[in-house]
């Protein structure tokens, strides 16, 4: 029976020790995680996608079919002098708050070039802004009301267009 007891006894003064060291190990490797993460000048990964208008919601009277308008505007991954330092992709999503028969067309126009971006349901495909360097995307949008789209019931219309900056951070 003593045998029993002192090999029960061994085992829970095992276990306890093992435990103490576990927690002081993670004690000690929690606390100098915390100490770097707090420190006076830390460098975080912040994601930055900064559009040029804040508001990006344009109010445009006195539409008339088949008249074309045109909006420009930026992404650039920099704000207040920092620069993103994590990848991210974006995409834009247009609403308007009118029931004319609006066709939106996006087109990228860095470095002068015009290459359009397909806006399907009123959303284009995902666009990669790298991370590290700083870079501006540049865009036109273009509002094209058909001229065979000119029944009276969009008469006096005012149109409300909304453009919202979508972002995510790519993982891996």
């Amino acid at each position: 029976m003593a045998k029993f007891f002192s090999k029960k006894i061994f085992s829970f003064y095992a276990t306890f020790l093992a435990l103490v060291l576990f927690l002081c190990t993670f004690g000690v490797t929690t606390s100098r995680y915390m100490g770097l993460v707090q420190s006076d000048d830390p460098v975080v990964a912040v994601p930055i996608l900064d559009l040029s208008n804040d508001q990006m919601v344009y109010t445009i009277d006195k539409m008339l079919p088949g008249e074309e308008r045109e909006y420009e505007f930026y992404v650039t991954n920099k704000a207040n002098d920092k620069i993103n330092e994590v990848q991210l992709d974006y995409q834009f999503v247009i609403t308007s708050t009118t029931e004319i028969p609006l066709q939106f067309k996006l087109y990228d126009i860095t470095d002068n070039k015009e290459q359009e971006l397909v806006v399907m349901d009123n959303k284009t495909a995902s666009i990669e802004m790298p991370h590290g360097v700083e870079e501006t995307h540049q865009y036109r949008l273009k509002i094209i009301w058909d001229k065979a789209q000119n029944d009276v019931r969009y008469a006096n219309q005012q149109v409300s267009l909304k453009i919202e900056l979508k972002g995510a951070q790519v993982l891996g």
